[in-house]
């Protein structure tokens, strides 16, 4: 049946009853129709939720009240998720500052103690990595699209 209660698009019966089997009476015809609604927002449409309050009063306040406490949730577990990627980005950049005064330290000390080449291997170490960091970061804008 449709949702306002005719059968318009039904196949009229051929008959008023299915042929009987071996000896058993004829049983009446009848239709059967499977309706499927979908919906792709967090509350169904507003016709429907009028249904279900007339099945169950209240059931429509309810399912709003869900669905408003659902996207409450949501939001807070991704506010929670943001803040803890940037606590870790923060992180690992002072963490990467405080290497890179180490090995520039290291670099210093070598040459104060008179061996250049210590030294030279600690900035070369800080300005390889540096060029890692900057090319990889420029290889993946360029992949992304946002130019040259």
């Amino acid at each position: 049946m449709s949702p306002n209660g005719d059968d318009e698009n039904l196949p009229e019966p051929e008959g008023n009853a299915l042929p009987s089997e071996a000896g058993r009476e004829a049983s009446p015809l009848s239709h059967v129709r499977a309706v499927s609604i979908r919906w792709e927002a967090p509350l169904p449409p507003p016709a429907l939720l009028e249904q279900y309050d007339q099945v169950v009063p209240g059931l429509a306040r309810e399912i709003a009240e869900r669905a408003k406490a659902e996207a409450s949730h949501l939001r807070g577990h991704e506010d929670r998720a943001l803040k803890a990627s940037i606590r870790y980005h923060a992180r690992g950049q002072w963490m990467g500052f405080a290497a890179v005064m180490a090995i520039v330290g290291l670099a210093a000390f070598a040459l104060w103690m008179g061996a250049e080449w210590v030294a030279g291997i600690a900035v070369s170490i800080v300005v390889g990595t540096a060029a890692v960091f900057v090319l990889g970061k420029l290889w993946k804008r360029k992949e992304k699209g946002q130019g040259d």
